[in-house]
């Protein structure tokens, strides 16, 4: 089976089926009619090529379904303690198809050259390019590259270093919580923190209260405020 989303993505052309059915158990509860098919190429790695006649139905599960009709035409056989499936091609040669490595997985990424980029760009009606920088946890400092500098020098003010001081500016829409008329508040015994946490917890709020992002509040009602350890150690 094949998903209708891909068949029209692709643009493969397809074939009224000659006996239309349809199928419950895709979906509990709704009938799938199938009345179309098409012959789909596909590759399993860059071991195994086979083209299959499949059902065209909707669905979001996979692109293609490999049912029980290839398992048996293939002479497949899985073994679930390797992961790996056994099978017959068309030429009647045997072969093992396995997992991918990650080294592999690597090797598969498609990848151009500069002049292949550099041509790209120039063919392009709107040649507006945008450079994504991907940094490791432990890094703190990148080398920019020359030609973007001026570009990140322009926009520093979008990512300072620390938050800015004060609330927002108000907005045309306020948001508020309604409390319901009488209703009574809960009480309960509030968690106890340990010294570390608790002066931790102590410094980050005074931090917050001199910069005005936050308020002392008024409300008979409270919660408590739990601190979250990140990877760093710091919470």
């Amino acid at each position: 089976m094949v998903a209708s989303s891909m068949v029209e993505k692709l643009g493969l052309p397809t074939q009224d089926h000659l006996t239309p059915y349809q199928l419950t158990w895709l979906k509990k509860g709704h009938l799938v009619k199938v009345t179309h098919k098409c012959l789909v190429q596909f590759s399993i790695g860059n071991k195994y090529t086979d083209e299959l006649w499949c059902e065209v139905i909707p669905m979001d599960a996979c692109h293609v379904l490999l049912g029980r009709p290839w398992l048996y035409d293939r002479r497949v056989n899985h073994d679930g303690f390797r992961n790996t499936y056994s099978l017959k091609k068309k030429d009647g040669l045997h072969i093992t198809v396995a997992p991918l490595n990650p080294m592999e997985e690597l090797s598969n990424v498609p990848t151009i050259t500069k002049s292949e980029f550099t041509g790209l760009v120039r063919d392009l009606h709107d040649p507006t390019v945008f450079g994504l920088f991907v940094l490791e946890e432990n890094e703190t400092t990148v080398d920019i590259p020359v030609p973007l500098r001026p570009l990140v020098d322009e926009f520093l003010d979008v990512f300072p270093e620390d938050i800015p001081a004060g609330l927002p500016l108000m907005r045309d829409i306020q948001h508020c919580i309604d409390f319901v008329p009488g209703a009574n508040i809960p009480h309960k015994p509030a968690y106890r923190m340990n010294p570390k946490e608790f002066s931790e917890l102590h410094r980050q709020v005074l931090d917050l209260l001199e910069k005005g992002l936050i308020r002392e509040s008024m409300s008979p009602c409270a919660v408590p405020s739990l601190l979250v350890p990140k990877p760093n150690g710091t919470f």
